[in-house]
């Protein structure tokens, strides 16, 4: 039981730990893994994108330009 909580925090500690040291690709990763866990609350869908489209326009810019 414990574990089913703690791991979503883990997840969320990764990816702005790996967005700070600008691997957003791996931080992109470990932000999608949260989208698969069936206890995530569906309300918490928006802002996990919110999250992830500053890292995709970084690597969209990088790719196509």
């Amino acid at each position: 039981m414990i574990g089913t909580l703690i791991a979503p925090l883990a997840v969320l500690f990764n990816f702005f730990a790996l967005e700070r040291k600008g691997n957003g690709s791996a931080a992109l990763q470990h932000l999608s893994k949260l989208f698969h866990l069936s206890s995530m609350p569906r309300e918490y869908i928006p802002l996990l994108t919110a999250e992830m489209l500053p890292i995709l326009d970084r690597i969209f810019l990088i790719l196509f330009c």
